[in-house]
This record gives structure tokens, C-alpha cells and sequence, in this order.
């Protein structure tokens, strides 16, 4: 940790922009028209910049941190943020974005239900975050001991992730006169059948992303059962660490790997990576499938020998843009 944190420090505003507009220019190769973007605050604006210059939709998501003497200059920094007012960067939304229960404490949470910025977070990642959240014991204690971040200010109990969140959605509506803001949350590798009968009453999209769940071992994720819930799943790529292909990013090859390991119909796959994606960021899902009227863009790909649909999870070859998104 210490390591990427030098690194981090380390780096130079022009360093920053290089990362930045590599990643987008990944994008770009992988026939990504709409993003949700994860940046830290030293980022922030290097991402909208080259999000809209890309002609990208969606939204960039400030990260913040906030457990323990941390709390309040999170709370100040995020007013500071002006997160309301944040407005639209050519098609990019500014949002923020909790890292997760055991690294933004219940009030961070609450703050940015109620800020009327769009909100993500990362949830039911592990058996751990669970075991946190019920007693506030296990790796994720001993990690916020170990830097200075624990003083006893965290109340646990939550039976389960989306217990808690549940909680947090409850506690910033009944601040905001009732309204609601929907929360996209990464991963839910963790789900039981009670947390998701809780999970399909809730305003929360899913944002499950295929390849990072293998890398880090997570077996057996249950997006088939919470889409039959009725709850809204997306594909998502995590970070570019965890992925496979150097030369691009792209839900493509998530959507890949589910035909190939689960035999998920093609038509399934596409759903999740194009229409339930920009639901879950807020934007027209019209334009997102081939009804009548404007679309986001249009890619080719390689179906295979037999030129079958159902023989497309087998290929690997990156698309081709047919119609690119354009910059507004």
C-alpha cells in the first residue's frame, strides 16, 4: 500500500492526463460509447475533459474516503464540491462516489444520497465486508487500525451489505423530504437469498463485471437470479489491471466470457452491456438498442466461422466503429 501511494504522490499533473487520455483512447478501441468512470479527486477533471472530448456519455464519479478523524473534512470537502451544481461537461455528469461501508462511514453516504449528484459505490464485494459491517471485526478493521482510521465512531450490526445500504437510503430520503437517489453499486459478489428479496425493493443498479470477479476468485455470482428479481444488472470492467486485453476496454469481453461460461444467450449478454448500462447512468436506453430514432453509435464485430451469433463469446477480435459518438 505504501508503494502505491508513493506512486500516486509521485505523479504530475501532465502525468495524470497522459493515464487519463490512455484510458479513454482504450475505450475508444473497446467501442465504448458511455462510461462510469471511478477517478479520484487528482483526476477528476483530467476524466471529463477527456471523457467529452472523446464524445463519451455518462459520468465521471469523484472517489471519496471518509472512516474515523476522517468523517468531517470528507463532509467539508464534498460541500466544497458543489456537487449539485457540478452541471454537465458535454454529456458528462459529474458524481461521487463512496468507496465502500468500510472505508466511507454511514454519514459520507448520507451526504452524497442527499447531494443530488449521481452516487456509486462498491458493495457485497467479499465475505469480509460483510463480517465488518455485522461486528466491525476481520481484515478491513485491522486495515483502518493500521492507518490510524479506526476511533470507535463506526456503528456496526447490519446483517448484510444491503441491510446497510438500505439503511443509508432510508436515513438520506427521510433528509431530502422523500426523494430517493439510486445508488450504482459494483460488484455483489455476496448475496444471499434474503439480501436480494431486500436488493429488488431498493433504487440500485448493478454494475457486475465478469473478469474482475474471476481474477480475484469470486465464484458463483448470482446476476441471473437478481435479473429475474427484476433488479437492474449492468457490465462493468473494474480496473484495467484485472483485465486481459492491453489494448482496450471494453464490456464486450465480459459479455464474452458470461457465453462462454455460463452459455448466457447473446441476447442477454447484449442487453446488460448496452441497455441495462445506460440505465443504470441515467441516460436514454433507446438509444442504446436499433429501435427507431437516434443511437449512441454503431460497432461491427467477428462472429465467428460459421458466422452464428451464438458462436460470438468465442471470438476475441476487437470491434470496428461503424458510427462513432461524437463530442457535443
Amino acid at each position: 500500500m505504501g508503494g502505491v501511494r508513493s506512486a500516486r504522490l509521485s505523479m504530475t499533473a501532465d502525468d495524470v492526463r497522459q493515464s487519463v487520455l490512455a484510458g479513454v483512447q482504450r475505450l475508444d478501441a473497446g467501442g465504448v460509447a458511455a462510461v462510469g468512470d471511478i477517478a479520484g479527486t487528482h483526476a477528476l477533471l483530467a476524466s471529463l475533459a477527456a471523457c467529452a472530448d472523446m464524445g463519451l456519455e455518462g459520468c465521471v464519479f469523484e472517489e471519496v474516503f471518509g472512516m474515523g478523524p476522517r468523517v468531517a473534512a470528507c463532509l467539508a470537502a464534498m460541500e466544497a464540491m458543489t456537487l449539485e451544481a457540478a452541471g454537465h461537461a458535454r454529456g458528462i455528469r459529474r458524481g461521487v462516489q463512496p468507496h465502500a461501508p468500510y472505508s466511507s462511514d454511514r454519514r459520507v453516504f448520507e451526504a452524497a444520497l442527499r447531494s443530488g449528484a449521481p452516487v456509486s459505490t462498491h458493495l457485497a464485494e467479499s465475505v469480509d465486508e460483510r463480517r465488518f459491517l455485522a461486528d466491525g471485526s476481520g481484515p478491513f478493521r485491522d486495515l483502518l487500525e493500521s492507518f490510524g482510521l479506526w476511533d470507535g465512531t463506526f456503528l456496526a450490526g447490519a446483517r448484510h451489505p444491503i441491510d446497510w445500504m438500505a439503511e443509508r437510503l432510508r436515513a438520506a430520503a427521510a433528509g431530502s423530504a422523500g426523494r430517493q437517489t439510486r445508488v450504482l453499486c459494483a460488484h455483489l459478489n455476496d448475496i444471499d437469498d434474503q439480501a436480494l428479496a431486500l436488493l429488488a425493493t431498493l433504487p440500485i443498479d448493478v454494475a457486475y463485471c465478469p473478469r474482475a470477479s474471476e481474477f480475484f476468485g469470486h465464484a458463483g455470482h448470482r446476476y441471473r437470479a437478481m435479473r429475474a428479481a427484476g433488479v437492474n444488472v449492468c457490465l462493468g470492467t473494474d480496473s484495467a489491471l484485472n483485465l486481459d486485453t492491453p489494448d482496450r476496454i471494453s464490456t464486450l469481453d465480459d459479455l464474452r466470457l458470461l457465453m462462454r461460461r455460463d452459455q448466457l444467450p447473446l441476447s442477454d449478454a447484449l442487453e446488460m452491456a448496452t441497455v441495462a448500462g445506460a440505465r443504470a447512468l441515467g441516460l436514454d436506453s433507446a438509444r442504446w438498442d436499433f429501435s427507431l430514432g437516434p443511437v449512441a453509435g454503431v460497432i461491427a464485430v467477428q462472429l465467428g466461422e460459421h458466422r452464428a451469433p451464438a458462436e460470438f463469446g468465442k471470438t476475441s477480435s476487437a470491434p470496428r466503429w461503424i458510427c462513432r459518438p461524437t463530442a457535443s
